[in-house]
């Protein structure tokens, strides 16, 4: 069975297991296909993508000819018609088509679907598929391929998945109850995205549930100052709202209703897989 995995570095697997990927623009070509996959990328778009120096003076042939090299490549790791089947010339360009289970993307996003439908009424079982979605990250996006603006632009949002993903994880421990050991971790994401109000928030709660009200209140004055000092922003009037209820020794609102993200997305999200 094909097996495509880029949530880290690119990994091709076929029945006899991992094979490489040929020189820099094929693989970059196949990036750039899998992170569209299901929708065609212009033949301008890859050209700019590939050659940012700027296309070879016989670009369409140029062009043809690694998409020629890729698709005798996947045939012959998946065998003769795969790249037949598969890679879809289109009259703006070229698409990758591949089944649900072919892509370690494609799984997360239905994992992480899967998980936000259960999540009201089972947030258990919504947690074991939260926990194997994020199982499938290796690393980074797309590892060291991200070289162009827009494999760039892909693994960013790929990464901000991820991010939202380990949020909504810490949300559900949090309606479960697990306060006390999500709090090591959180202490050491917030440390990775000093902005992230979320994180904060989820810390905040963490102490709190666990019987540290002092250091609850001194991670919001530590993100108020951060907030202040690197973006010139207060805190949210959510945020606000929760350190008020942590002053009145109320029980804080469910995590769900937090604030925006006061941070930068990409820079944040690259430094929690890469840790």
């Amino acid at each position: 069975m094909a097996r495509f995995l880029f949530l880290g570095p690119l990994e091709i697997c076929a029945a006899q297991g991992p094979v490489g990927v040929g020189g820099g623009r094929q693989r970059s070509l196949l990036l750039l296909l899998l992170v569209n996959e299901g929708r065609l990328v212009t033949k301008e778009q890859i050209l700019a993508e590939i050659w940012p120096e700027g296309a070879p003076r016989q670009a369409d042939n140029a062009l043809h000819a690694l998409v020629a090299r890729l698709r005798k490549a996947l045939d012959s790791w998946y065998g003769p018609g795969f790249a037949a089947d598969h890679l879809v010339t289109g009259r703006p360009g070229y698409g990758l088509y591949l089944d649900p289970d072919e892509s370690d993307a494609a799984e997360f996003s239905r994992l992480s679907a899967q998980a936000r439908s259960w999540a009201p009424d089972r947030p258990d079982h919504a947690l074991r598929l939260l926990e194997q979605a994020l199982a499938l990250w290796r690393g980074p996006a797309l590892g060291d391929g991200a070289t162009g603006p827009l494999l760039a632009a892909a693994a960013a949002r790929l990464d901000e998945q991820r991010l939202a993903a380990v949020e909504e994880r810490l949300r559900l421990e949090e309606v479960l109850g697990h306060h006390a050991p999500a709090t090591c971790e959180l202490q050491q994401l917030v440390a990775l995205h000093p902005l992230h109000e979320g994180l904060a928030r989820h810390l905040m709660t963490a102490l709190y549930r666990s019987g540290r009200q002092a250091e609850a209140l001194a991670e919001y004055h530590r993100i108020r100052s951060a907030l202040r000092n690197e973006l010139g922003l207060d805190p949210s009037p959510a945020l606000r709202a929760f350190m008020a209820a942590i002053l009145r020794h109320e029980m804080p609102v469910g995590a769900e209703e937090a604030g925006p993200l006061h941070g930068r997305p990409r820079t944040s999200a690259r430094a929690l897989v890469g840790r």
